[in-house]
């Protein structure tokens, strides 16, 4: 590739990057035409190789399709299951790492009166725990 492709590929990418961190820049409307421009983009080589190979073009972006549809289908049936089967763990593990951490909290005040430091240094760390504890309470009263 040439330098001057290789910097296009890259301006792109940067204004496709920028477009879709700042969503809203880009309407409803708009979001399926950039996507389909990216996988049309992407599957090209694909397609031009196959053509290649002797096979027209309407065949080789048929079989594109098809072989993409595959494959996402492969991912969704393999790895989704995993993800939820790891996310019902995760919240029925919840209320033991929550006891965890409160434990560890309580360890950590028990350390902080312990402590040789002076009380106006105790003072800021025990409100700046408490706006934590806050912040986390309506954190989850949210959720």
């Amino acid at each position: 590739m040439t330098k001057r492709k290789i910097f296009y590929i890259i301006l792109g990418l940067i204004i496709i990057t920028i477009i879709f961190i700042n969503k809203s820049l880009i309407s409803d409307i708009i979001s399926p035409f950039i996507i389909s421009l990216i996988i049309a983009y992407l599957f090209n080589p694909l397609v031009i190789l196959l053509q290649n190979k002797g096979f027209k073009r309407t065949y080789s972006v048929i079989f594109v399709f098809l072989i993409s549809f595959f494959l996402i289908l492969m991912f969704c049936l393999i790895f989704i299951p995993r993800i939820m089967k790891d996310i019902y763990v995760l919240v029925e593990n919840i209320p033991m790492y929550s006891t965890q951490i409160s434990n560890e909290l309580i360890n950590l005040e028990i350390r902080l009166l312990n402590s040789n430091m002076p009380n106006g240094i105790k003072q800021i760390i025990y409100n700046n725990i408490a706006i934590v504890e806050n912040l986390i309470i309506s954190f989850l009263q949210k959720s």
